[in-house]
């Protein structure tokens, strides 16, 4: 077994290979869990009807707009309600 510097310097190695290991770990472990939807908030988004888009053709031949009524707060979706409009 190697003794005195050498085996200082085997320790130490060790101790940063494994310290990088668990820092990368670490560092990716966030970025997992920021993309993941809370219990709760699945349940608050998934309590809200997907609105229905209405197409009518708009604004001339060959040009489509849609209408959706959407919650201004999904966390009162029976509240006050927005238009929300699109086109294609």
């Amino acid at each position: 077994m190697t003794s005195g510097p050498g085996r200082r310097r085997l320790a130490a190695a060790v101790g940063i290979v494994l310290g990088l290991g668990l820092t990368g770990a670490a560092l990716s472990t966030p970025a997992v869990a920021a993309n993941a939807t809370s219990r709760i908030e699945k349940r608050r988004v998934d309590g809200v009807k997907t609105p229905t888009l209405k197409w009518f053709e708009c604004a001339g031949p060959g040009i489509e707009c849609a209408t959706a009524k959407v919650p201004r707060d999904y966390d009162h979706p029976d509240g006050r309600r927005s238009n929300w409009h699109w086109s294609g």
